[in-house]
């Protein structure tokens, strides 16, 4: 296998004319002029070539007898169902934008157009309208579509890749089976998901809720709207109620409660259809699917939404942006790793103290072009910072963990033993 080219320029010493003809058209394609960061791989033989060499240790491995089925793998078909095959290079630029921060980009080049993993996403760009509809308030948006065929497709052919004429006939089996009686097949309901997903959430505004970061960034207003899938609430009313959800009348719909406590707070998940249409609600405590969907303006109306989204495309496969406001209630939960071993807050707040003047909001979106996909992102910071940052915070994080296992070792050391029986 050859060694695979990659070259990292952190300040753009090379000449764009001393670069290699592809490397150069990927900049071209990227509109780059001053990079602070750049780095390329040529992937074009490699991923046949290691599919070769998979494939032949995995035989060589058959062949000492181990105690698995001797199922034979072609790797090479595996990645090329996966899409892997034909990728032939990456990039990844950044560039500062003359607002402050970092225009961060990646572009991902095909011999043919983007296929398997890389269209689990759609396979075709789409308008975004998530900025007409989420709150002016949400401190995080995302828009995405969602391709149930194309990941249908690539599960029966990775199943079929690994398991042969019989993966075949099994995941035909289990795939055309009805999830309940006269019910629609496993097949149909992941085709079904081919849909627009759009989420918006605006976490509690106050630094001190307790329980885990993932908890905390529910508190507040969050909501999904999920397009086209609605009807399958009355298919899966059984299995809702079986879960524990328990459905109300309203409005003539029927919505879905499920009460999760979580230590010691607790958590509301609704379900429900949105009215005049086939689209589903998931929203998380009361009041959130009526923020999601009434609340008097969207966030197109926001100033910094403006100021950090233009400029980005207005189709695509995805769409997110997350505010300053969030980015420093996630550093601000760090705390919450630490609670109940104050002896470790110097090192959070070492981390803390760090992470504060690198954050700030985000925007991005992803996209499908000829015979490739790319990626547009707006951060505070470029490639290049990420990962010094990288290098700083996984040595605290070390640190914590030793120190946590000192502490832990300490306190079993200082009980006492148990006195023998008289």
């Amino acid at each position: 296998m050859k060694s695979l080219p990659i070259l990292v320029a952190g300040t753009c010493l090379l000449p764009f004319a001393a670069m290699s003809s592809p490397f150069s058209g990927a900049l071209e394609r990227l509109s780059v002029e001053n990079p602070e960061f750049v780095a390329y791989a040529d992937f074009r033989g490699d991923v046949q070539a290691a599919g070769s060499f998979f494939t032949d240790a995995y035989l060589a491995y058959l062949m000492t007898g181990p105690e698995v089925p001797p199922i034979p793998v072609d790797f090479q078909r595996l990645f090329e169902n996966m899409g892997l095959t034909s990728l032939e290079s990456a990039v990844a630029v950044s560039e500062a934008r003359s607002g402050g921060g970092f225009t961060n980009q990646m572009l991902m080049e095909f011999s043919e157009a983007p296929k398997g993993l890389f269209v689990l996403f759609g396979d075709s760009n789409q308008p975004f309208s998530i900025q007409k509809t989420a709150p002016a308030d949400a401190d995080i948006v995302l828009e995405m579509n969602l391709n149930g065929v194309a990941l249908y497709t690539m599960i029966r052919n990775v199943v079929i890749d690994i398991m042969g004429p019989m993966g075949e006939g099994i995941i035909d089996a289990q795939m055309n089976k009805p999830i309940l009686p006269e019910g629609p097949t496993v097949a149909e309901i992941i085709s079904r998901l081919t849909t627009r997903i759009q989420i918006a959430a605006k976490p509690d505004g106050g630094m001190e809720v307790a329980g885990p970061p993932a908890l905390a960034m529910l508190q507040g207003k969050a909501a999904i709207r999920i397009a086209n899938v609605a009807d399958l609430l009355d298919t899966f009313a059984p299995i809702l109620q079986q879960a524990g959800f328990t459905a109300n009348e309203s409005a003539g719909t029927t919505e879905y409660k499920l009460t999760v406590p979580v230590e010691t707070q607790s958590l509301a998940i609704f379900l429900s259809p949105v009215k005049g249409s086939n689209d589903l609600m998931v929203s998380f405590n009361e009041g959130s699917k009526e923020w999601f969907l009434q609340s008097p303006e969207s966030i197109s109306s926001s100033a910094d939404f403006q100021k950090e989204t233009a400029g980005l495309p207005g189709n695509g496969l995805s769409f997110w942006y997350t505010s300053a406001a969030f980015a420093e209630m996630q550093i601000a939960q760090l705390d919450a790793q630490v609670v109940g071993n104050e002896k470790l807050l110097p090192i959070i707040t070492a981390l803390k103290s760090l992470l504060m003047n690198y954050t700030g909001p985000q925007a991005g979106v992803s996209f499908l072009e000829d015979k490739a996909y790319r990626v547009i992102n707006f951060q505070p910071t470029s490639y290049k910072t990420n990962l010094a940052l990288a290098g700083a915070i996984i040595p605290i994080t070390f640190a914590s963990s030793f120190a946590a296992i000192a502490e832990a070792r300490a306190g079993t050391e200082q009980t006492p033993a148990p006195s023998p029986a008289e």
